[in-house]
């Protein structure tokens, strides 16, 4: 995706589906703002269908339209007004802290230490 090489994701969450086979995992499709300070995010919900073997065999991606259209407009003006070339810097100055342990199906936060488990 070199057309979109600056938006990247911000894990939030996700469930394990053991009789199906699949993860739920929902993000903040995310591009750091052309000023310098903050985010522009519009949320996404993923599904993942393990094949077996360490393999998955499919992907299904939804996301908010009305959001994705907001947060491309406040980029787009960000970027006209701060920084025309940011979206070549490919920036990742808010990826998730959040680190998954999916052998044990834990999901770990240091920055809020905060621990979930199934």
């Amino acid at each position: 995706m070199e057309k979109y090489r600056e938006i990247y994701t911000g894990y939030e969450w996700h469930v394990i589906d053991e009789e199906r086979g699949q993860v739920v995992f929902y993000v903040q499709n995310r591009r750091d703002h052309p000023s310098g300070t903050g985010q522009c995010d519009f949320p996404g919900v993923s599904i993942i269908t393990y094949a077996g073997d360490g393999k998955w065999s499919r992907e299904e991606d939804y996301w908010a339209v009305k959001g994705r259209e907001t947060a491309m407009k406040e980029y787009d003006e960000a970027r006209a007004k701060y920084d025309p070339d940011h979206p070549k810097k490919a920036t990742r100055r808010f990826w998730a802290t959040a680190r998954v342990d999916p052998g044990r199906h834990v999901v770990r936060d240091a920055a809020q230490g905060t621990t979930w488990s199934r």
